[in-house]
């Protein structure tokens, strides 16, 4: 592959948190691609493997490495933050329920495909989840944990939508961490808030993990679901001892239903 082939197109995403993190809209050889790039080309590696080992729809495709680039095949469809109009304290517009269920579930299948593929997914930014009618895919797998050996750093993540042991150092995920968030997710559109928000002006950036962890642990009398039919499998998804918790991702889901 040559650098020659890549065009780049619109800036798409910028990380705030690490430098030199871009993802662009691109053509690779006349095809559409996004093209990311990181200044730490382990993670682009590490990237790659997880795209290369998931055969799923609802999964990107890998389509290469050049250079300090990774292409993959552009999603369609909008980032569900888009769809709920999410603001930067973690508040969204409403939607029906049954759309909740209908999104929820499209989600559960993307983190099933990956756990089939040995891997959890690790950072869920509600701009990562992309909704395109009925089709819910998730793209974004940058910091994914191979299930063989799913220790986690304790660094990096998106704290609003972790599981409690995504926050400790040598944590160990699992499929119940995914579905913690998946009951994450749950709140936040039953609830228009993400009960685990805390504003970086409210605390020092080292204390903002151990005060959100705190906010972890009040949610079983936080989470208050509008739906009663959803109450009982949200507070089963969300408990704070990962071997409470409900186990699989398909009992969860059958739980909402």
């Amino acid at each position: 592959m040559h650098m020659s082939e890549l065009v780049l197109g619109q800036l798409i995403h910028k990380s705030e948190h690490t430098p030199g993190i871009e993802v662009y809209q691109a053509e690779y050889q006349g095809q559409p691609v996004i093209a990311k790039t990181n200044p730490n080309p382990e993670q682009l590696d590490a990237e790659a493997a997880v795209l290369r080992s998931v055969n799923s729809r609802r999964i990107p495709a890998l389509v290469g490495r050049v250079d300090d680039w990774l292409l993959s095949e552009p999603m369609s469809g909008l980032p569900l933050s888009k769809i709920i109009n999410l603001t930067p304290d973690w508040k969204s517009q409403p939607i029906e329920s049954k759309r909740t269920l209908q999104i929820v579930k499209g989600l559960a299948r993307c983190f099933q495909d990956l756990i089939r593929a040995g891997y959890c997914y690790r950072d869920l930014n509600l701009d990562h989840v992309i909704v395109d009618g009925d089709d819910v895919s998730l793209v974004d797998h940058e910091w994914d944990v191979p299930t063989t050996n799913a220790i986690v750093d304790g660094k990096t993540g998106t704290w609003e939508t972790m599981a409690p042991e995504e926050f400790i150092q040598g944590g160990r995920m699992t499929e119940a961490s995914n579905v913690y968030t998946l009951g994450v997710v749950v709140v936040q559109l039953e609830t228009l808030r993400n009960p685990f928000h805390v504003r970086p002006s409210l605390v020092p950036q080292t204390d903002q993990r151990q005060m959100a962890s705190c906010e972890l642990r009040k949610t079983p009398t936080s989470a208050n679901i509008s739906n009663p039919l959803f109450h009982d499998a949200v507070l089963a998804a969300l408990e704070f001892d990962q071997s409470r918790r409900t186990q699989s991702i398909a009992d969860f889901v059958g739980g909402l239903e």
